[in-house]
């Protein structure tokens, strides 16, 4: 009886340890993934512009002289990537359609800094991305928590914004 309740125990103690290395391991792969799957991880189109010295992604489709459509995501982990079916549609309708990473979502570069993620921080880099691809009377479709920037945008920014279109709010 007591070789086998001291085998149990010993079994026992095995299985956590084995369990406890395991969970550390594949904690440690996914932290890692994150942390560091690349820029350009995934991509088969869209560049970067280098914004206050960080690489912000974005993708630009349809026709120059096109009307131009920003879309703006929400909180999401996988940025503008949630605008994946929409792009096409809207470029086939005769639209010139931006999207725009913002900072620390999809492959948009990750800041340590909790002002760097503010409403009127990404409506600023939003608006810094526009300038620079030479955007302006633009509709802009916010979605989530993009309403809040592409409404924040609109207000300090008006030159960018010709229409909003706010979905779920």
């Amino acid at each position: 009886v007591v070789r086998f309740i001291s085998n149990l125990i010993l079994a026992i103690i095995l299985l956590a340890l084995v369990l406890l290395v395991l969970f550390t391991a594949f904690s440690y792969a996914a932290s890692q993934k994150a942390g560091t799957a690349g820029l350009d991880y995934e991509i088969s189109e869209g560049t970067w512009l280098w914004i206050d010295g960080d690489p912000i992604y974005y993708q630009m489709l349809g026709d120059e002289q096109a009307p131009a459509v920003v879309l703006v995501h929400g909180a999401d982990i996988e940025g503008s990537a949630t605008w994946q079916a929409n792009v096409a549609p809207l470029v086939k309708a005769g639209l010139r359609v931006i999207t725009v990473d913002l900072r620390g979502l999809g492959h948009s570069v990750r800041d340590d800094s909790p002002e760097a993620y503010t409403v009127r921080a990404q409506a600023a880099l939003l608006a810094q991305v526009l300038d620079e691809l030479g955007v302006s009377g633009a509709t802009l479709v916010g979605h989530g928590w993009g309403n809040a920037v592409a409404l924040q945008m609109a207000h300090d920014q008006p030159q960018f914004a010709r229409q909003l279109v706010l979905i779920s709010p």
